[in-house]
């Protein structure tokens, strides 16, 4: 006896096709629960030691791009550019965990505004500056120069010193300095 289909031919769904999809969509789920199951203990030890995280991305930084810089060949250059963005990457996000901690929230729409410029609005005049030195010393050299002031700036930017949060008490309802531009209280 042969099977009668329903709906029209060529549109819609049947009903065999509909099962085989919630397997895989709980797979899917099921590989979200366990990145949500391992990342958390992951997420709460770097969070527990994102001060130190910032020397030694600084101190990754600076040497592998001094590294990078001194390349001649791209045997290298791809191993050490990789390691090169997850030092940059993880440097970023430490010191912007480090920031987010140390901002009340009525501070954060003012502080997180000039952070993002300072990373992303300084990359221009960054190219202005160390374009014409590029042209006389080559890329090498200028990438190893930076690398050298990654090195300063991980003693610089030693963040284990403690923690500044909770330092002073927050502004007072009536204090005008705790309204915002509009004349509302700031962070509500």
């Amino acid at each position: 006896m042969a099977r009668k289909k329903s709906g029209s031919k060529g549109k819609g769904r049947s009903s065999t096709s509909r099962g085989t999809s919630a397997p895989k969509e709980r797979g899917r789920l099921g590989a979200l629960a366990a990145s949500f199951l391992f990342g958390e203990p992951l997420d709460e030890a770097t969070t527990a030691r994102v001060r130190e995280l910032t020397g030694l991305a600084f101190i990754g930084f600076g040497i592998s791009l001094i590294w990078f810089g001194l390349l001649r060949g791209p045997a290298l250059a791809y191993p050490v550019g990789f390691f090169l963005g997850w030092c940059y990457f993880l440097l970023a996000t430490a010191l912007l965990t480090v920031l987010q901690q140390n901002i009340t929230d009525t501070e954060r729409p003012y502080v997180m505004s000039l952070w993002f410029m300072a990373f992303g609005g300084t990359v221009p005049l960054g190219y202005l500056t160390f374009g014409p030195i590029l042209d006389r010393i080559g890329p090498h050299w200028v990438l190893a120069i930076g690398g050298a002031a990654a090195l300063l700036l991980a003693r610089w930017c030693d963040l284990r010193a403690g923690t500044q949060q909770g330092q002073g008490d927050p502004l007072e309802r009536g204090d005008p300095a705790a309204l915002d531009e509009h004349g509302g209280v700031a962070g509500e």
